[in-house]
């Protein structure tokens, strides 16, 4: 269920919960996070790749990343501001997630 839930979040950010068999219940996982969880399920090992793996999804859908209300314009910004946002989960948030079996 949490692959198909992330695999939506490539297109739009509907689906802010996974499942968690520990707790049996969802919790609450944004877009981002959800992304680079699933670049890490295909492999991609280091918060860089994830970065780069969410910067190519959201280039190809044209979308961008919006900060202090403005959005993010080139692509080494972008990805800049990916890879400080996927390191910071890696640090906070992954290990909460892989205890909950969600990672």
């Amino acid at each position: 269920l949490n692959i198909h839930l992330m695999l939506k979040s490539r297109s739009n950010n509907e689906i802010s919960y996974l499942v968690s068999p520990v707790t049996g219940g969802g919790i609450n996982v944004n877009r981002f996070h959800q992304l680079f969880v699933l670049a890490l399920q295909q492999g991609r090992k280091k918060p860089a790749d994830w970065a780069d793996y969410v910067s190519q999804i959201l280039n190809f859908q044209q979308q961008k990343i919006m900060k202090d209300g403005t959005p993010i314009e080139s692509n080494e910004a972008q990805i800049t501001e990916l890879t400080i946002q996927a390191n910071e989960f890696a640090l906070k948030q992954l290990p909460i997630l892989k205890a909950l079996q969600i990672a």
